[in-house]
């Protein structure tokens, strides 16, 4: 009781004072501090372990235990750490505690929770307007989010199950993706699928025409909508030309979608994975290494094009594992740092 009531009193309130100051230095410099890194083996790491870096730069000071612990359950849960948690990291002399932590919290109901509420804002998964899901739909849509986090789908099937996807907005509840936005036309679905898997806002290329079989019916049932392709649909050309060139066939009595989402999801086109990459460097450190993580382009480059491509790499070689590429983020030097390169960074 008197550890507990420790905790409470003394060791929180540090982990919150602390970790408050750290956290929002990391959010201020964002991707900039990662310049000085580099990523060896898979893991990414510091130039120079040293306390300076040869040229009189502060070098990486790790972090105490209280910070990484308030700062880890805040990025991969949302939460503070209950007391019981907190002691008993605080108190174990394990040497791996901090990799045992994030393995556990990546396990975690709570983390899952927090990612769906995540996917959530992006995926708009709301009842009334603008999105006008319907409470049912969106208990189903969000429900089905759930059980792709919940069993670590990797990203590739994840989209792949969204933009491929036709039914009952109540029974196949990945619909809904199709749903969300408020201008149904196949224009704006594919500047939206743009935004949203490549980071571009001004797409020019024709792919809009492999969602153009897509049409929307009302059922008997109250509220229910059927998404569904209509393979009779004739073809305005027989290909269309996408922003790299890649032509893509329209072909009678399939669905065009089919095409358009294996260029999109393949592992030659790394921008779909460097996206996803950098979101997850975003919703960890605050800023993204391209910023904003959804205005992608020559008027936006990232900040350290190296460190992404290697984390793009990793990315795409676990097989879109979002855990995986978290996993390694989490356990990097970087992350762990008590702020010193931060706070270098601000006073330049």
């Amino acid at each position: 009781m008197k550890n507990i009531l420790f905790i409470l009193v003394m060791v929180l309130p540090a982990i919150w004072l602390q970790g408050n100051v750290t956290v929002s230095i990391s959010k201020q410099v964002g991707v900039n501090v990662a310049q000085s890194f580099n990523d060896q083996d898979g893991v990414i790491v510091s130039e120079n372990s040293s306390k300076q870096d040869g040229q009189g730069k502060a070098a990486l000071n790790t972090c105490s235990d209280e910070v990484f612990l308030r700062r880890t359950y805040l990025v991969l849960t949302g939460r503070l750490p209950k007391a019981e948690k907190a002691e008993q990291f605080l108190t174990s002399v394990k040497h791996d505690k901090r990799a045992l932590l994030i393995d556990s919290l990546l396990d975690s109901e709570e983390y899952v929770r927090y990612m769906v509420m995540r996917w959530g804002d992006i995926l708009r998964i709301k009842s009334e307007f603008p999105s006008n899901l319907w409470p049912n739909g969106v208990q189903a849509y969000n429900r089905w989010v759930y059980e792709q986090i919940n069993t670590n789908v990797p990203y590739t099937e994840f989209v792949r199950r969204l933009l491929l996807s036709s039914g009952s907005n109540f029974r196949s509840p990945a619909v809904n993706f199709y749903r969300a936005f408020l201008k149904k036309t196949p224009e704006n679905i594919y500047q939206n699928i743009n935004v949203l898997f490549l980071g571009n806002r001004n797409c020019k290329d024709e792919g809009a025409a492999c969602f153009e079989q897509l049409k929307y019916k009302p059922t008997k049932e109250w509220k229910e909508e059927i998404i569904y392709i209509d393979t009779e649909y004739k073809a305005r050309k027989r290909s269309v030309k996408l922003a790299d060139n890649t032509q893509l066939p329209l072909n009678e009595g399939e669905d065009w979608r089919t095409a358009y989402v294996d260029w999109l999801t393949h592992p030659s086109n790394q921008q779909f994975a460097a996206v996803m990459t950098n979101r997850l460097w975003y919703w960890v450190f605050g800023k993204g290494i391209v910023n904003e993580p959804d205005d992608w382009g020559a008027h936006n480059p990232p900040s350290d094009k190296a460190l992404l491509d290697k984390l793009t790499r990793q990315f795409i070689a676990s097989g879109y594992d979002t855990k995986a590429l978290l996993k390694l983020i989490l356990n990097s030097e970087l992350y762990q740092d008590g702020g010193n390169v931060a706070a270098q960074q601000l006073q330049r």
